[in-house]
């Protein structure tokens, strides 16, 4: 039982650390998390990564992720601004289809409390 108390106590203090750690993440590290989430159609990744989508939009993430050609989808990071401000950022990056440049990317982010969020615009 104390072994028990012991191993969930861990689990905890592992868990509130891996919370608190993921606002350190920077603008990049979010739009890689994305992309990777997209091709995988792991939801709860996109949801927390994003902010001001509808619900229609993540039903179309997951309808996406379920197409072969989703599979073959990557980013090509080009650069990364933050505002002086520190409060927004910009990211260039290129859509890659099995490794070919299909379309270049501007996405934006805003600086939340739990950490960098995609939005539209």
């Amino acid at each position: 039982m104390k072994k028990l108390v012991s191993m969930i106590a861990a689990l905890m203090i592992c868990a509130v650390f891996m919370v608190s750690c993921g606002g350190n993440e920077t603008p990049t590290q979010v739009v890689e998390k994305f992309y990777k989430a997209m091709t995988t159609g792991d939801i709860n990744t996109i949801k927390a990564v994003t902010e001001g989508l509808s619900e229609e939009a993540y039903a179309e993430f997951q309808e996406a992720a379920k197409r072969p050609e989703t599979q073959k989808i990557s980013i090509k990071i080009i650069s990364e601004q933050i505002a002086p401000d520190g409060k927004t950022a910009t990211v260039k990056a290129k859509l890659l289809l099995d490794g070919q440049e299909i379309e270049d990317e501007e996405i934006k982010l805003v600086k939340r409390d739990s950490g960098w969020k995609m939005i539209e615009g």
